[in-house]
């Protein structure tokens, strides 16, 4: 129902397709603030699409207003933090919204780890070492960027030594 209502109130006013063919509304000769809003959404959804370009903009637009419309979710937001309060909405009522946020998200993460990667590789690849074998690089780069840590008091309380004879 607020879809409607805020379609309503929209349609009041006098419409004007602009020649890009989007739809704004006008009263008189100033912009309303419903407008706006409007535009500043319709500028969202097109910068959504380029991020995931299979989106369907009229639904994100919905979607969108249904989750500006949550008296709940802002407050969720800003309890949790992104990265969890995305991880918690529903794909099926948000599929657009949540494809787009989790895409955005996870650009950060993966710049970070490529960036991390080629400063590991730099750093072993000097120019004393510039004849490192692929397959070696590659081996030194997953030592380097594992995040496992070996339990050594375990592994050497395990192994018995042996003696010279």
């Amino acid at each position: 129902h607020g879809r409607n209502d805020w379609f309503s109130r929209e349609t009041e006013g006098q419409l004007h397709q602009s020649p890009g063919g989007s739809v704004t509304s006008y009263r008189g000769d100033a912009i309303n603030e419903r407008s706006i809003a409007a535009i500043a959404e319709e500028t969202l959804s097109i910068k959504a699409k380029k991020v995931v370009s299979s989106i369907d903009e009229g639904q994100f637009l919905l979607e969108l207003v249904d989750m500006q419309s949550s008296l709940t979710m802002p407050q969720e937001l800003r309890t949790n933090g992104p990265a969890k309060f995305w991880s918690q909405i529903n794909a099926h009522q948000f599929p657009n919204l949540k494809n787009v946020a989790v895409t955005v998200l996870s650009m950060f993460g993966s710049t970070y780890i490529c960036e991390s990667s080629f400063s590991h590789m730099n750093a072993i690849k000097t120019n004393l070492r510039s004849s490192l074998t692929e397959s070696f690089l590659h081996y030194c780069l997953r030592i380097a960027l594992s995040s496992y840590e070996p339990n050594i008091p375990f592994l050497v309380q395990n192994k018995k030594c042996h003696l010279s004879h």
